[in-house]
């Protein structure tokens, strides 16, 4: 028996789905928490908080204040590193420092590194007890100038810290502060959260039908996670992402001074992105898209806004967007906001009348646009921050406040930018130096992607010709399941077969789902990618979805939280699980093409749990198909999150060749003596080499040959002066 597929979603206008693998909820890189039991750690017992007092005190503070900032933490000093707490253990030939922090009745908790200084090769995790939650690894890529890192809260009340090194360093980490999170904004279903669905009911989700018109937009917008250790508190509110007039790629974010305040702020704010329910009135999204730390630009008291700029440009993963702007003073005649009230996924708010400039509590006088009255959803506590779109999609205010709320949606006040523009005359308090550095005078921008050119060369590719219809077999019998699905035949895991002839990066991969029936959040799908040449072999990368998160007979896009660089033929599939309480026909199951006959090309292959086969061969099935799965395969993606020390003074380096394969040479115009530092950058930021050299003139030869095709950064270093240069490498 067949089915065919019932709609077609193209590549530009996918369903919209879902990020990551549970557990890294900010930038990380590959690794694992040893294999130590736990019997060893020292606990260390943090005190508790009052949670309902402190509730009914932010409670009072927002009746007489009307901001908008959603207050869910606790600031605990503390005083534990490497150089006074914990324990050093090896295990086999790894050697770990570990430390555990317990706070009775905490719904959470999370870190302030007030020193995160690593060197290459070593990792930083963050875990729950039985490593259910698994944060990390946080390595030197994650570092910034300060040399500090926030961290975001786990879902437990204690928390194990693990530093795995290379010598026995005693000043590599420092934790100054931990965030008690007495609301529970963070789930225990990996990269979930748990402050989902706890706006009110007359809020509209990003991605309903009022929204769809603002889906490039809504990729600006983000939920900020505030630790302010000078006041004690952690706050949630929004932000969103602003162009430049000379369009460069620095991710600039306004959000309101009641938020971000000072610099402290700043650094120890985590900014996450598409945190979204996939689809309308549907499921949670995740958490896992997020930067940690940014730095201060401009702020002011008097008109309630704060410029930062990230620490990271996020990557074309987080599909970011720069936003539009307007500096002008004409009211809107309509207006939209996108926002996180209440810190729930992304929602939308719409006013179909002219917003009216109005004064706002005692801020500078008529420094705000009045919205009269939301006649779609409204604005909540944690929505401070949010940009509000004119007719023409451009950021014209941001929230600071108001009395709207469901029931009463009136009366909110978004700061003007054309007063945050320069109404003060110091770069620190005015957006003017800062998004028309050349000073040209432009009156508005338009909204840019960052990846735009390198999205060009992207692209889905497909073992189904146009001309093959999409079916769906039954196993045996319709009783008996599917062939690419949950089945009689417990066949767990499948994979697409795809040819691969020079480097490539894959971004994500959209999937034709044929079914996907669940009954509880622990029905799951994993995403899989590995090399092989016959059948899979090493996996790459792996993403655990729930079910519910797809949508049956419809193209479900699913982007992956980092690029994944392939050089040769890989294998795309899934790994399903079965539901006891489920029949073997129903669940999850995937499209693909119909029969091509006896001898026909087959790409599909299926797992029984002990061994790999194709298609053909499994008597079940005995077809010669594809299943419909299309990677998004792009070319080289620019490297715009570098982040490298600032540069002080030139020494002058010229470097030959370059491209080169292997050995590359220095040769400086002049002669420095001594000790010199040559050190060599990913793209991504994180460093691969870290050599002291000793120079008397001449050149230095630098060997290379291990790093792959691609481009890299070296800089070198001697005292005050430095050298960073791009060397291309090409195999």
């Amino acid at each position: 028996m067949k089915f065919k597929r019932i709609i077609y979603i193209s590549f530009v206008i996918l369903p919209f789905l879902l990020l990551s693998l549970p557990g890294n909820g900010q930038i990380s890189f590959p690794g694992f928490p040893a294999g130590i039991d736990n019997i060893n750690v020292p606990f260390i017992k943090l005190p508790g908080v009052d949670r309902d007092k402190l509730i009914s005190i932010e409670e009072q503070e927002r009746l007489i204040t009307g901001k908008k900032s959603l207050r869910f933490g606790k600031i605990i000093p503390v005083s534990f590193g490497t150089d006074n707490s914990g324990v050093f253990q090896s295990f086999d030939e790894l050697q770990v420092w570990r430390i555990g922090l317990w706070s009775p009745d905490a719904r959470g908790l999370g870190l302030i590194f007030n020193r995160f200084d690593l060197d290459d090769g070593e990792k930083v995790f963050v875990y729950s007890p039985g490593k259910k939650q698994v944060l990390g690894a946080f390595t030197s890529g994650n570092m910034n100038k300060n040399k500090t890192l926030a961290v975001r809260p786990l879902a437990n009340d204690s928390i194990i810290i693990e530093f795995q090194f290379n010598t026995n360093r005693k000043d590599a980490l420092h934790i100054g502060s931990v965030v008690y999170d007495y609301l529970g904004i963070f789930s225990t279903i990996g990269a979930k959260d748990g402050w989902y669905n706890a706006s009110g009911p007359c809020n509209v989700d990003i991605n309903c039908t009022e929204g769809q018109d603002w889906q490039s937009e809504k990729n600006a917008v983000c939920r900020e996670l505030i630790y302010k250790p000078d006041n004690g508190y952690s706050e949630l509110c929004t932000g969103v992402l602003l162009g430049n007039t000379a369009e460069t790629d620095a991710p600039y974010l306004l959000t309101s001074n009641h938020c971000i305040e000072n610099i402290s702020h700043a650094e120890n704010t985590l900014f996450v992105f598409q945190y979204e329910s996939p689809y309308c009135e549907g499921p949670d999204g995740f958490v896992i898209k997020s930067i940690s730390g940014s730095g201060l630009k401009a702020t002011s008291e008097n008109l309630d806004f704060t410029l930062v700029e990230l620490n990271k440009i996020p990557p074309i993963t987080y599909n970011p967007i720069y936003a539009g702007w307007s500096n002008l003073d004409n009211p809107p005649d309509n207006s939209v906001t996108i926002h996180h009230p209440n810190g729930d996924v992304k929602k939308i708010s719409v006013d179909n009348d002219p917003a009216v400039m109005a004064s706002y509590s005692t801020f500078d006088d008529n420094a705000f646009w009045n919205i009269l009255q939301w006649e779609i959803g409204t604005t909540e506590a944690g929505s401070s921050g949010a940009p509000l779109f004119d007719q023409d999609h451009r950021v014209i205010g941001i929230l600071s406040g108001g009395d709207a709320h469901c029931g009463n949606s009136v009366n909110d006040y978004f700061l003007r930018l054309t007063n945050a523009w320069d109404d003060y005359s110091s770069s620190g308090e005015q957006l003017k130096f800062w998004l028309d550095p050349e000073n040209s005078g432009a009156t508005s921008v338009n909204q840019r992607d960052p990846y735009a050119e390198a999205k060009l060369d992207c692209d889905t590719v497909s073992n189904i010709s146009i001309v093959e219809s999409k079916e769906i077999y039954s196993y045996i019998n319709p009783e008996s399941g599917t062939i690419t699905g949950h089945n009689t035949g417990l066949l767990k895991q499948y994979a697409e077969k795809f040819l691969i002839s020079s480097e490539r990066n894959i971004t994500g991969v959209c999937l034709n789902v044929a079914r996907a029936i669940w009954s509880d959040d622990s029905d799951s799908v994993k995403i899989k990618i590995w090399y092989g040449t016959n059948q899979p072999d090493q996996l790459l990368y792996e993403k655990k979805l729930q079910i519910k998160a797809f949508v049956d007979s419809v193209y479900n896009f699913v982007d992956f939280d980092s690029v994944i660089n392939v050089t040769s033929d890989i294998y795309l599939g899934y790994e399903i699980s079965y539901n006891p309480g489920f029949s073997a026909s129903t669940q999850f199951a995937v499209f693909h093409a119909e029969d091509r006959g006896v001898g026909g090309a087959n790409t599909a292959m299926a797992f029984d749990g002990s061994n790999w086969f194709e298609f053909p061969d499994i008597p079940e099935i005995a077809i010669s198909t594809s299943l419909d799965l299309q990677p998004v395969i792009c070319g080289e993606i620019p490297s715009l999150g570098v982040e490298l020390p600032e540069r002080e003074n030139d020494l002058n380096i010229v470097v030959y060749p370059n491209p080169g394969s292997g050995l590359v040479t220095f040769i400086p115009n002049g002669f420095i003596f001594g000790t010199i530092r040559v050190q060599v950058y990913h793209p991504a930021g994180y460093v691969l080499q870290d050599l002291d050299l000793e120079f008397s003139g001449g050149r230095i030869d630098l060997d290379l040959t291990g790093l792959t095709t691609g481009l890299y950064f070296i800089r070198i270093s001697q005292g005050a002066k430095n050298e960073t240069l791009k060397v291309s490498i090409i195999r």
